[in-house]
């Protein structure tokens, strides 16, 4: 049972609900301008979209010749001119600020209230989109038989300005082209119009074809064509999506992120723009968490034509479409779902709003570097960790998909003075920097993203201006033998951490100053303890591992690292630190048996040389020089045959290596003969200055298939010659083709 309120209860309860009121209305403002003062508190950022940021003349040859409006064969009214007009109001509301388009028609055509003959294009400003739609939804042609020439499209070629714009040159047509002969039935050849189109492409100029009603209407080889049956309206929907794409190269949205009303947005954004197409198509507002709408900033509404000649003609009712650009003044969207009041095929291109972070690590223990209450850093290396973060949350968006383009995203910094001027190279992420004493007042970070996007921010948002401040403090850690024993630990050396101060060995009184706690030595890849000894005599700590009572285990030995961290009190209540790190390695084998085990090793790869290079080898080929003409001649397992190809007439020489393996690196060949075998045609030969000859019987004797003595072969004076039946044949054997 509800109590009645009494009348101070009343006013009080008022008062509360006012109160209340203005918190939920205030409320839900902080979430429409919620990227206002995010963006307020963010860093001031440059981002420059090269794509955007380019000039694009787009120069359209429009045919409006007779059978865009009646099919010749059934006399029937057809809307293809309809396709066509739709396709070049897509085209103008799609444009950029610095975009220009251009329509060449075939034939005369009228439009808002004045004649425009062929002769002369149709300009169109990006800058004034919504005049220019109208434009050409007002355009119709003076009648509706006209022709298809070529003529056309070479005006439209011609008519680029722009030194360094991106041109593109877009034909929509629906039939062969024609000879400028008036009402003629014949056809340019498709060689020709090949010819010309791949000349124009030559020149720069970006040619696309959309080919519009069921015509084989060109084989041409161009760089992009573009098919619409006839009577297909969703083909031209997609047509035309794709050919806007082509030119303006935007960021499309995936489908994943669209369902129906909704719209997810993963990271925040900087611009939206919808397109959307169809008979119910429609882009009205994104409604924000908490009821806010975001409204377009710009709407471009493009639809059938009512009228397409002087005679009237047939309607396509269900051409329609939006073009609606969504962004918040000053701020951005934040990631997250929304509802979005659209319908139709639906296409969302995106501008992603993001930052570039960076900080700073320590070289040697790897921690981020943070600033002092000052804001003040020490002097001294670091290396420098650069990453793409979303704009309102902060989040690593690095390795987002919507920042990913065809080519990988990059990150570097610039250091920059008080002045603005650039200290240096440019560094990449990763890498190392030296930071001195008021030498850099900025770091600078650019990113680039998205293949076309670059994004610069001056680095307040992680130091502010840079306060550098001398770091006189620096540590050493060392070992004289960074060798220990397991089995004998009283053997293992300290290692040594010392200091410096403005570059000089610290005296007593500053070594008091100096602390080293257990905490500030990290040992890495080894579980073993440690005691920290402060000498004072020598002014350094020393660091000594130990066992105690734990057994050696597979973690004691083996290689490490070992990182110390000493502060310095430089007074004032402030301390400053350094780091110092040094390897070190734990074997479980003496000294002696290391320098032995290494020895031996020495001492057999050094035989093993010396094997390899005193093996005796084959020499791989051999020439052979016949009658003046010269043979190339492999050696194979142990013997080479001295003969021209095919020939019957020849020796087979019985061969032993002679060659070692460093002769034959230094091309200091040579080979032994052990024995001889003629061919069955020979009667007699001489070979190296000595003669044989067959026996009474016809038997060749035993000391020439076995040499009594080796003959060796070395350099190209090694005469041979032979006698048969046909004749006499000489030559010499060398090992070089000269």
């Amino acid at each position: 049972m509800k109590k009645k309120k009494n009348g101070s209860s009343v006013c009080f309860t008022r008062i509360i609900c006012i109160i209340m009121a203005m918190m939920m209305a205030f409320s839900i403002f902080s979430v429409a301008v919620f990227a206002d003062e995010e963006a307020e508190k963010a860093p001031t950022n440059s981002v420059i979209n090269a794509n955007d940021s380019k000039k694009r003349e787009i120069n359209v040859v429009f045919d409006n010749s007779g059978s865009m409006y009646i099919e010749s064969r059934s006399k029937e009214e057809i809307d293809r001119w309809c396709y066509a007009k739709y396709a070049m109001e897509a085209f103008v509301a799609t444009l950029n600020n610095n975009d220009i388009l251009r329509v060449y028609p075939m034939n005369d055509i009228k439009t808002t209230g004045r004649d425009n003959p062929s002769t002369e294009p149709i300009v169109i400003n990006g800058k004034d989109k919504t005049a220019g739609i109208e434009k050409i939804h007002n355009m119709f042609s003076s009648e509706k038989n006209g022709e298809t020439p070529f003529t056309p499209v070479t005006k439209a070629a011609d008519g680029f300005t722009g030194a360094d714009s991106l041109k593109y040159l877009v034909v929509i047509t629906d039939g062969n082209f024609q000879p400028d002969i008036p009402q003629t039935s014949e056809t340019l050849p498709k060689e020709q119009v090949r010819a010309d189109l791949e000349k124009i492409q030559n020149r720069g100029i970006e040619v696309l074809f959309l080919r519009l009603g069921d015509k084989n209407v060109l084989e041409a080889n161009v760089a992009y064509r573009e098919g619409v049956a006839e009577g297909d309206t969703n083909g031209i929907i997609t047509a035309v999506n794709n050919v806007c794409n082509r030119i303006f190269q935007r960021i499309e949205l995936d489908d994943d992120y669209i369902d129906d009303d909704e719209i997810e947005l993963p990271i925040s954004m900087s611009k939206l723009i919808v397109f959307a197409q169809g008979g119910n198509a429609k882009a009205g507002v994104i409604r924000l968490p908490g009821g806010t709408n975001i409204n377009p900033v710009s709407s471009e509404h493009i639809q059938y034509s009512k009228k397409s000649s002087a005679d009237g003609g047939k309607e396509a009712t269900n051409l329609n479409g939006y073009v609606a650009t969504y962004s918040i003044p000053g701020g951005v969207i934040a990631k997250g779902e929304y509802e979005i009041d659209a319908a139709g095929e639906i296409v969302v291109f995106y501008e992603p709003a993001i930052d570039v972070q960076y900080i700073l690590k320590d070289p040697v223990t790897g921690e981020e570097v943070v600033p002092n209450e000052k804001n003040e850093i020490p002097s001294g290396d670091y290396v420098i960790d650069m990453k793409f973060v979303d704009s309102v949350t902060g989040e690593d968006v690095t390795e987002h998909e919507l920042l990913k383009g065809k080519n990988a995203n990059k990150l570097y910094a610039k250091l920059l003075d008080k002045e603005g001027k650039q200290i240096g190279e440019n560094i990449e992420n990763g890498k190392a920097i030296t930071l001195a004493e008021s030498d850099c007042s900025y770091i600078e970070v650019v990113g680039t993203y998205l293949d076309d996007y670059t994004i610069t921010n001056n680095g307040k948002s992680n130091f502010g201006p840079l306060k550098i401040k001398k770091n006189p403090f620096k540590t050493s850690i060392d070992i004289e033998n960074d060798y220990f024993c397991i089995s004998d630990e009283k053997s293992w050396d300290s290692f040594v951490v010392s200091f410096t101060v403005d570059g000089k060995p610290v005296s007593k009184d500053e070594f008091r100053k100096i602390d080293l706690v257990k905490e500030n030595v990290k040992i890495k890849d080894n579980d073993i303890d440690f005691d920290i000894i402060r000498d004072d005599e020598t002014s350094t700590f020393k660091i000594r591992f130990k066992l105690g009572d734990k057994k050696a285990t597979k973690k004691t030995y083996g290689s490490g690292t070992i990182t110390v961290t000493p502060t310095y009190d430089v007074g004032g209540g402030e301390k400053i630190d350094d780091s110092a790190r040094t390897s070190f390695s734990i074997n479980r084998v003496s000294l002696l048996s290391k320098i032995l085990t290494i020895s031996g090793i020495s001492l057999a790869a050094i035989l093993l040389i010396i094997f390899i290079l005193t093996r005796k080898v084959y020499p791989s080929k051999i020439w052979v020089v016949i009658n003046g003409r010269t043979y190339n001649t492999k050696v194979a397992k142990g013997t080479v045959t001295i003969g021209a190809p095919g020939s019957m007439d020849n020796l087979r020489l019985d061969l032993k290596a002679t060659c070692t393996v460093l002769h034959y690196l230094q091309k200091r060949y040579s080979i032994g003969v052990i024995g001889i075998n003629p061919s069955a045609s020979i009667k007699n030969f001489s070979f190296m200055g000595t003669s044989y000859s067959k026996s009474s019987n016809g038997v060749w004797p035993d000391h020439v298939k076995t040499l009594e003595q080796m003959e060796t072969i070395s350099g190209d004076d090694n005469d041979f010659s032979w006698r048969t039946d046909r004749g006499s044949s000489s030559g010499t054997i060398k090992f070089s083709n000269n």
